[in-house]
Parts: structure tokens; sequence; C-alpha cells
């Protein structure tokens, strides 16, 4: 199929009456009219003539100009209409095959993560948190999404394992401190015997009231030492938690940030702006809106001479 122009007939152009040379001599002659006297009757009525035709020249220059214009918008009117009926014809085909081509781009990934699927579910068993998927749930999945769903689980999993030894060892202290406890009521039942059999020796009550004393100061050291130890660790939880806080924030923020770039992308994508063609497109910022212009073509009025 060949390309048509659009060629400008300079003979119409040519066409105009009168000429260059004829309008230059007309307005040569009204520039040596001058009024002395603007009560001169005759001196205006001949200012007057002169410029009723300087104007009539001008209106049937308008005119044929006009009819030219006319003619072309016509023209223009037309090549896009054909341009529209031509298109109608090819497109809805391409479409068509457009749609064939993304079925099998389809049939393809999933054919190809059909062989990957037994690997995937090897892999999700080593994490061994019993928790099921479907394998269709798996096959909608591409790699970005398998390995952040992998990830996650895995986590998941390294949590409950520390909140069970965590509860495992509350219940070791727990034991503990009823065993503590025992053995004190122990202490406590073998120093009221003691105390009741050397009441009548008082140095000897002063001495097992000493030994009591330091056994409680050395108790309350131990607990002062205990409480900071929980502090501490309380302290470093909490830090922990902050720090995983600030993480995932940030990393919504940048989910957004590059969710945000890509619905741009495809903005400018959807009208054909792309590395190649952005010297056909100008943007325009106005507050938090880009306006997107595109240069739809060019015209050489100088074409064909």
């Amino acid at each position: 199929m060949q390309d048509k122009k659009i060629v400008l007939d300079e003979n119409q152009l040519e066409k105009f009456d009168p000429t260059v040379a004829q309008l230059t001599e007309l307005v040569e002659k009204t520039k040596g009219l001058n009024v002395a006297d603007l009560k001169d009757k005759a001196q205006l009525e001949t200012v007057r003539q002169s410029r009723i035709e300087l104007k009539k020249t001008r209106v049937a220059i308008e005119k044929y100009g006009k009819s030219l214009r006319d003619d072309a918008n016509k023209f223009a009117k037309a090549v896009i209409a054909k341009e529209k009926e031509l298109i109608g014809i090819i497109e809805p085909e391409e479409d068509r095959l457009k749609a064939i081509e993304e079925e099998a781009e389809k049939l393809a990934i999933r054919e190809e993560r059909l062989e990957k699927l037994p690997a995937r579910k090897e892999r999700l068993a080593t994490i061994g948190d019993d928790v099921e998927i479907s394998d269709e749930d798996l096959l909608l999945m591409d790699a970005n999404d398998f390995e952040a769903y992998f990830n996650a689980r895995t986590a998941d999993k390294l949590n409950a394992d520390k909140l069970k030894a965590e509860e495992d060892q509350r219940a070791k202290d727990e034991e503990a401190r009823k065993a503590n406890e025992a053995k004190e009521a122990e202490i406590a039942e073998r120093e009221k015997a003691a105390r009741e059999k050397e009441e009548a020796n008082a140095r000897e009550e002063a001495r097992l009231k000493a030994e009591k004393e330091a056994r409680e100061r050395e108790e309350a050291a131990r607990e002062e030492e205990r409480a900071k130890a929980e502090a501490e660790a309380k302290k470093k939880e909490e830090d922990a938690r902050r720090a995983k806080e600030e993480a995932e924030k940030a990393e919504a923020e940048e989910k957004a940030r590059l969710e945000k770039a890509e619905r741009y992308r495809n903005w400018r994508a959807q009208f054909g702006w792309t590395e190649a063609t952005r010297a056909d497109f100008k943007e325009e910022k106005v507050g938090d809106t880009v306006v997107l212009w595109k240069k739809v073509d060019t015209f050489h009025l100088n074409e064909g001479k």
C-alpha cells in the first residue's frame, strides 16, 4: 500500500488577485494622501474613496483565502474518515490475534509453574508448620509471590517456636518457684523448731537471727538482680518490636511508592509513551496533577517544491 501525500497547490496561492506587486503599487498611491485641513470635504472624500478601494481589495483577498481553507478542511475530514474506516477493518482481527497470543502466554506460564510445583511443595514442607495450601493457589503465584509467601510462613513458624519456648520456660520457672517455696517453708519450720529449742540461749538465738537476715539480704540482692534482668529483657523485646514496626512501615511506604511509579508508567504507556517516543510528548505538572501532551504530526509547507 502506497502512502498518499497532501501537496500544497502553489498555483492556487499564485491565483490571489491582485498580486503583491499590484497591492504594493496600490498602497504606494495612498501613502501620499494627507489632509491639511480636516474640514476640507474634497480632501476627505479623496481619503474615503481610497480607503473604500483598499477595503474592497482586502475583503476580496479574505474571501478567496477562506475558500481555499474550506477546501483544505473538507479534505482533512475526508482523510480522517477514511483512516478510521481502514483501521476499523484490521483492528478487530489484530485484537483477536493478540488475545490468542496472550492466552498462549498464560498457558505457557501455567505449564512452567506446574513443573516447579513439586519443588515448591517440598520447600513448604521443610517449614514444618502444617499449614495447607491448594495446588491451584500455588500455581497463581509467580516467583516473587511464592518467595514472599514462603518467607512469611517461615517467619510465622519461627515466631510460633519462640512463643512455645517462652511458654515452656515459664512453666519451668513456675516449678522452680514452687520448689523454692517448699524449701523456704521447710527452712522456716526448721528455724521455728530451732528457736523453740534454743529459746534459753540468747546468744544462739542472736546467731540464728543474724543468719536469717543474711539470707534475706542475699535473697533481696538476687531479687533485685532478677528484676534488673527482666527489665533488660523487656527493653530488648520492646526495641525489637519497635524496629520491626519501623521496618514494616518503611516496606509499606516503599511498596506504595513503587505502585505509584508503576501506575504512572502504565498511564503514560497507554498513550504510547516510551523511552523511544518520549520526544513526542510533553509533561506539565499542575499541583499534584500531571498533564500529558502529545505531538500528533508535522507538516512541511515547502514539501513538493
